[in-house]
């Protein structure tokens, strides 16, 4: 079975992949759309990670013609009211590492039980006529510096405990508590059945 995951982040690309290999998923194969060859922006105009889900699979599904995997995920601080929320990749307008410097700056004399967030993730599934949602978040609290040199986006300053950001874990650590894990494993056990 051909998916399209309708993205051009190849780092989603390989984490998702990881995690199928990881739960035994052999006989699906992923391809993005950079894969097939379109370079095309995907206008995320949704006011919510299941409307931006929406509209990556919704897009991906129509062009192409096969199951499409739409995925939207970000960061939530509950101090900030859920920011930097649908806008977590774009929260300065000047990339990762500015948006994780202006999220330590938003949270600069903020104490450690006023910092907590978590990262989620949304993933719209369409095949034929079916439309599924899946959701997935992991917990823990924004740090007061960067931690860390794996990961990509805001894992330096997401802290799991007080002795580790998800920046400091090896992929495999990561994958099996991430947000996208505790997503994708929902949508593996649906293609599990599926498949049956």
């Amino acid at each position: 079975m051909k998916i399209l995951l309708a993205t051009h982040n190849n780092n989603k690309k390989k984490e998702i992949l990881d995690i199928f290999k990881d739960n035994g998923v052999r006989d699906i194969e992923i391809v993005t759309l950079e894969d097939l060859g379109d370079y095309e922006d995907i206008d995320e105009t949704g006011l919510t990670f299941k409307e931006n889900a929406f509209i990556k699979a919704h897009y991906g599904f129509n062009k192409f013609h096969l199951p499409t995997i739409g995925e939207d995920s970000g960061l939530e601080i509950d101090y900030l009211d859920g920011r930097p929320g649908i806008y977590s990749s774009r929260y300065s307008g000047l990339g990762n590492e500015a948006n994780i410097d202006k999220v330590l700056n938003e949270l600069k004399n903020v104490k450690k039980e006023d910092r907590k967030c978590n990262f989620i993730c949304t993933i719209c599934f369409i095949e034929d006529k079916v439309t599924n949602y899946y959701i997935g978040k992991c917990y823990g609290y924004i740090g007061y510096e960067r931690k860390g040199n794996n990961g990509f986006g805001y894992d330096p300053i997401f802290m799991i405990d007080d002795n580790s950001s998800l920046a400091m874990l090896s992929e495999d650590e990561k994958n099996k508590i991430s947000h996208r894990y505790n997503a994708f494993i929902k949508l593996i056990d649906y293609l599990k059945d599926y498949s049956k």
